[in-house]
């Protein structure tokens, strides 16, 4: 039996956090991952602004400068009438957006590398190719793998992804509002540069594809939807990534592609709720507490906040001299003031999953540089996704509209 205070299950941006700020807390941590690393995940491997200053925090700033595929500071959103819209990168201050100079492209196995390294320095004892077994959760939460090995922790934290083992165990987690995504490495597209571009279909409901320009000729390619819209479309992931590829603004370009390797998929849980993020000493972060932002798909920014915010109120327990477990409720109300706007975004990704409105939405934003701008700094969660923030996104693309028609009728 391997004992410490706390025992993390999962070396991903949520279980890397939590294992960093513990660390360096001086409290006793234990990692456990199932895979081999480097290990590489289906993502875009765009990293929002919102994630640097976390990234600061934990003194990576300089080495992702230093191995980041390639450097961004805009988007460019193809509506899915043709329309273009431009927006700069924004990042998250309080409420509200603020211009950020550039973010960063970095494929997964080497973010996550730097992440799990960086808890292993702060004095993380981290073992990679452990598959878990059981779990049973309880005052002392114990984890058997499949080796016959136990771990036994004062709390146990669980950062083991969308639909990983550990958190089937302890919780039946329902799909409803889940998500796919789908993405290759392709050397040879033209006509891309260091912009993030992405590219709408009205015809599938609400969800993109994405081309990331990576180091040596490379994009990342990809496609998510969630998944009521894709049963709805009557299709299956790799025929939309198809579909995609035969965009206007994209088929000549992909005429000489290649894919390198493998296209992979992964499943998106996109169904946030306030019971997903603790079960008396288990707390969740991460894709396991259903942290991906329903308007992006994003969550590694959400991954590392978790984290971070699992091992302030884990350090609260160890703070006095007597411990308090009584500390760890505050989880569930600290992770709920961090991403209340959740239930907003989930309500607003019904809203444009409507071919009609979404194909309304999109256009207007694309010929009004103000009205591009906050409908991007909604997407990428830079401001708060609010009912007035909604509304008025909604009141000034009906006058954009209007406005663009008027205009039209005097040519």
């Amino acid at each position: 039996m391997q004992n410490s205070q706390v025992l993390v299950v999962g070396g991903g941006p949520a279980g890397s956090s939590a294992a960093y700020f513990l660390a360096k807390a001086g409290i006793e941590v234990i990692l456990l991952d199932k895979d081999k690393w480097p290990r590489d995940k289906v993502c875009g491997g765009g990293l929002s602004a919102t994630c640097l200053d976390l990234l600061s925090e934990m003194d990576l700033a300089d080495e992702v400068e230093a191995k980041a595929d390639s450097k961004f500071s805009r988007y460019v959103v193809y509506a899915p009438g043709g329309e273009a819209l431009k927006a700069r990168i924004s990042r998250r201050a309080g409420n509200k957006a603020v211009s950020a100079e550039y973010s960063y492209v970095v494929r997964r196995s080497v973010f996550d590398q730097m992440l799990l390294d960086k808890a292993s320095q702060a004095g993380t004892h981290i073992l990679t190719e452990v598959n878990v077994k059981e779990v049973k959760a309880g005052e002392e939460p114990t984890v058997t793998t499949e080796s016959g090995e136990n771990f036994q922790a004062d709390i146990l934290v669980v950062a083991d992804g969308s639909g990983g083992r550990v958190s089937r165990q302890l919780k039946k987690y329902t799909y409803e509002e889940a998500g796919i995504a789908i993405r290759g490495y392709y050397s040879g597209i033209k006509g891309f540069g260091k912009d993030l571009e992405f590219f709408l279909d009205d015809k599938i409901g609400f969800g993109y594809g994405w081309v990331f320009p990576l180091a040596e000729g490379l994009a990342n390619v990809g496609v998510g939807i969630g998944t009521p819209f894709l049963k709805k479309r009557n299709s299956n992931i790799h025929q939309l990534l198809a579909d995609m590829l035969e965009n206007p603004h994209l088929k000549t370009r992909m005429r000489d592609a290649k894919l390198e390797g493998k296209l992979a998929s992964f499943p998106l849980r996109v169904d946030y709720n306030k019971s997903a993020f603790r079960m008396g000493r288990v707390l969740f972060a991460g894709d396991a507490a259903k942290l991906v932002f329903p308007l992006s798909g994003e969550g590694i920014a959400y991954a590392l906040k978790s984290g971070k915010i699992a091992a302030e109120i884990i350090s609260d327990v160890y703070g006095d001299n007597l411990i308090d477990y009584n500390h760890l409720a505050r989880y569930e109300v600290e992770c709920h003031k961090a991403f209340k706007d959740f239930k907003q975004a989930m309500r607003l990704q019904k809203v444009m999953g409507r071919p009609k409105i979404q194909h309304f939405f999109f256009s207007s934003a694309a010929y009004d540089e103000k009205l591009g701008q906050k409908a991007i700094s909604l997407l990428e969660h830079s401001s708060r996704v609010s009912i007035p923030a909604s509304l008025s996104v909604l009141l000034k693309s009906i006058w954009v509209a209007l406005k663009r028609k008027f205009t039209l009728s005097k040519t």
